[in-house]
């Protein structure tokens, strides 16, 4: 089994579209809106736009190392749970053992209302 752990956390995000794609940064994270500012957080060198949007972020996470996968938000906890379950999977399919998802709470870390 993978050592990697999922995390969702519901809250406030920042989206930011750069020329590599659109990244997601905790709102609290962002202290200002300039461009320059806002590119550091994603890769890319070209800023397009950001907003703030209300959502449920999903990563998986190595506890105890800094070791963690891109933000991906959605509006919905079940979207979420889905993505990572998929997520998960890739993660996995070297392992012989199945990860189960049947209780909605098992094996997710679930981070509330930051």
């Amino acid at each position: 089994m993978t050592h990697m752990v999922p995390q969702i956390s519901r809250g406030k995000w920042c989206e930011i579209e750069t020329d590599t794609g659109t990244w997601y940064v905790e709102a609290e994270l962002v202290t200002d809106e300039s461009p320059d500012k806002l590119i550091w957080f994603c890769e890319g060198t070209e800023y397009i736009e950001h907003k703030f949007i209300d959502g449920y972020g999903a990563r998986l996470s190595a506890p105890g190392y800094l070791d963690c996968t891109d933000w991906v938000v959605f509006d919905t906890e079940e979207a979420a749970r889905k993505y990572l379950e998929e997520t998960l999977d890739c993660y996995e399919e070297e392992d012989d053992e199945d990860q189960e998802f049947d209780d909605p709470s098992a094996d997710f870390s679930i981070i509330e209302n930051r």
